[in-house]
């Protein structure tokens, strides 16, 4: 008997039927029972017992769940820590963000998915993201930066590189598709600026 749940697909993507996603919603696991707070705090008595749970019913997705409190700043804060071993044919995703009239309104997503892997930075109150950093079958690293002025569409700045085994540096290229965006390149003891569309040396001010 499979004991796997029929997990319903993610309604905005392209159903793909090779996969599974688990969202890592661990609000709606642990219901209200660690409360709502506005102040830095220890996690409520009790809460080790509820993680521990949380845990366990997790634990057949390879699913785990821990929370502590960091004392190394002050105030101090909570801290609630996911791991994830990574189960056959299903996608990790993280959403977090803060609660609006519709919804969650998120500052960073996260997706992981055997050897792709996404994360996405919004900009504050938004739904246009700010940064995107994909990694394709670990060989293909690519980061982007948007800018709601274009439109958050098509990425101000793109920058694609190979990255071999053990590590190495692979080609690495940089396409700029906004011509005014304030954009400069440091290559050794050389500084370039973006000026109407050609990189232009700039001289060090003595």
């Amino acid at each position: 008997m499979n004991k796997q749940p029929d997990l319903a697909k993610d309604q905005d993507s392209t159903p793909d039927l090779n996969r599974r996603y688990l969202g890592v919603g661990l609000v709606a696991v642990l219901g209200t029972g660690l409360g709502v707070t506005n102040m830095a705090q220890a996690f409520p008595p009790g809460s080790a017992g509820e993680f521990n749970a949380v845990s366990r019913i997790l634990a057949r997705y390879g699913v785990s769940v821990r929370g502590e409190f960091d004392q190394t700043v002050t105030p101090g804060h909570d801290v609630l820590t996911t791991r994830v071993v990574q189960q056959p044919v299903t996608e990790y995703r993280q959403e977090i963000g803060t609660l609006g009239r519709a919804g969650i309104i998120p500052c960073v997503k996260t997706s992981v998915f055997e050897g792709d892997a996404s994360f996405i930075h919004f900009h504050p109150g938004e739904i246009v993201p700010c940064v995107r950093t994909t990694i394709e079958r670990h060989v293909r690293a690519t980061h982007e930066l948007f800018d709601t002025d274009e439109g958050g569409i098509v990425p101000c700045v793109k920058v694609p590189r190979r990255c071999w085994t053990g590590g190495l540096l692979g080609a690495v290229e940089v396409s700029v598709n906004v011509l005014d965006v304030d954009f400069s390149v440091r290559v050794g003891g050389k500084f370039y600026l973006l000026v109407e569309g050609s990189l232009v040396e700039q001289r060090p001010v003595s």
